[in-house]
């Protein structure tokens, strides 16, 4: 497999006036991929065929000649010796140049600003900014293989666009005591279209993947369209006491058009403080040490079209026709929220060549939402709902060394450590459990009540009341 990436990148500034700069930034990458393989349990995933269903006793420079000699599927895993077609597992050399994959990508980030420089502690920002891609995946499948041919195509594109206008500044209000901050709006815009089609029932001639050499009619292709906004305006600001105490606040309020209109605004805040300790002591020893607490709330909207029921248009048959999603949207949806507080110490050693920085956390996030399955006969398998509160809480540690440091040579050294623990607080009422995904062989992922989240669930054996060996 092979993947080609070229990158063109531009930078550049232009003094407008004493006092008014204006900057760009552009960069185009254009990336190529083939061969990429396929995961989980897939005919074109090499580890699925050779971690579940493989002979160890198969020779795969046999493999690898036999299929660059004839060019067809000749594989250990034959039907029968007058029948060489395949049960399960192609050769693996036919997947990779008869069943391989493709995709390319076009990227464009840049953006382009105004800066004005109202006075020496106060300026002006305006800014556009954008990332955008256009992206082509196609797979295959040949006539031959153990799986039914096949050629897929999804065609996407992305566009994300933010508009920025931020008031910014920065003053000694004494001789020690600074104010800094800025006051700012936000427009973020983000676009999305994708089209998924496929071939039905096979390919008509080997080896032509094209939409048009489907042997049977194709099925309606799955068409997405999205555009979601979110605008907010924020401010921030952090005063510092003579560089010994800083202490900062944030406020904001964002507007989703993803959210119900009732319930479309949310705020969130914090506030954070940091002691550099080490100034008041004053030791050679203690090059450096800081304290810092904070403690903050942030506010989360979801995806499009979770909100409004629509329907799906399906494969024309005598006719249109539409049905129901699979899941059911909800027009009560609230924000998701966090609420979260850190503590946190660092502290650097021996002219800072020794030092550590350790914190813990607690997060809360409230009002997840989520799919939650509901019973078949309402039509739908599944409804969104705010079903459910869910805790982290942990350590983070982090160790830094110099080992090693000359005047020619210098060896840096870090080691990271951490915990976390999470725990399922509470489900919407009537909820105990929450099957997040289900697996080959019964196993399932679940969100229990007072288990942490994401919990494997499976089958276990029958053991013996008395002996407690296992019942075979």
């Amino acid at each position: 497999s092979q993947i080609k990436r070229n990158t063109i990148n531009f930078a550049g500034s232009l003094n407008l006036a004493d006092n008014l700069t204006a900057t760009t930034t552009f960069t185009y990458t254009k990336t190529d991929g083939k061969g990429r393989y396929g995961t989980g349990y897939d005919s074109k995933n090499p580890m699925q065929q050779f971690r579940q269903w493989y002979q160890l006793n198969v020779d795969i420079e046999e493999q690898r000649q036999a299929y660059m000699d004839t060019g067809e599927n000749i594989t250990w895993n034959a039907n029968a010796y007058d029948n060489p077609t395949p049960i399960f597992s192609d050769n693996p050399y036919w997947t990779r140049f008869e069943n391989y994959e493709t995709d390319t990508r076009n990227r464009f980030i840049g953006s382009l600003a105004l800066n004005w420089e109202m006075n020496d502690w106060l300026s002006v920002l305006g800014r556009f900014s954008f990332d955008t891609y256009g992206e082509l995946q196609e797979e295959r499948i040949n006539v031959g293989s153990a799986d039914v041919s096949q050629y897929t195509r999804y065609n996407n594109n992305v566009a994300s666009y933010n508009y920025d206008l931020i008031l910014n500044f920065n003053k000694d209000l004494t001789e020690t005591i600074n104010l800094d901050g800025n006051l700012g709006y936000n427009l973020n815009r983000r676009d999305n279209n994708s089209i998924f089609a496929s071939t039905n029932g096979g390919l008509n001639k080997p080896g032509l993947y094209a939409l048009s050499n489907s042997a049977s009619p194709i099925e309606a292709p799955t068409e997405y369209e999205a555009t979601k906004m979110v605008n907010g305006v924020y401010a921030r600001a952090s005063l510092g006491f003579d560089r010994l105490v800083f202490v900062e606040g944030t406020y904001r309020i964002d507007r989703s058009s993803a959210l119900p209109k009732e319930n479309n605004t949310f705020d969130y805040w914090s506030v954070s403080g940091n002691l550099i300790f080490s100034r008041l002591l004053d030791a050679d020893w203690l090059p450096f040490g800081k304290v810092r607490a904070n403690y903050g709330i942030v506010g989360n909207d979801t995806d499009p079209y979770r909100v409004f029921n629509t329907y799906t248009i399906n494969t024309p048959f005598n006719g249109g026709s539409a049905s129901n999603n699979s899941s059911l949207n909800n027009l009560n949806l609230l924000p998701e929220e966090q609420k979260n507080w850190e503590i946190g110490l660092e502290m650097t050693f021996v002219d800072r060549r020794v030092g550590f920085d350790v914190s813990y956390y607690n997060a809360e996030n409230i009002n997840q939402i989520t799919p939650v399955p509901v019973s078949n006969s309402t039509g739908y398998g599944s409804a969104w709902l705010n079903a459910g509160t869910i805790a982290n809480k942990g350590w983070e540690v982090q160790l830094n060394l110099v080992p090693i440091k000359t005047d020619d040579f210098k060896w840096d050294l870090t080691v990271n450590w951490s915990t976390n623990e999470s725990e399922v607080i509470k489900l919407r009422e009537g909820i105990d459990n929450l099957v997040l995904a289900s697996v080959q062989g019964g196993v399932s992922i679940n969100a229990s009540v007072g288990e942490p989240y994401g919990t494997i669930r499976g089958k276990d054996i029958v053991y013996h009341e008395g002996t407690g060996q296992p019942i075979v």
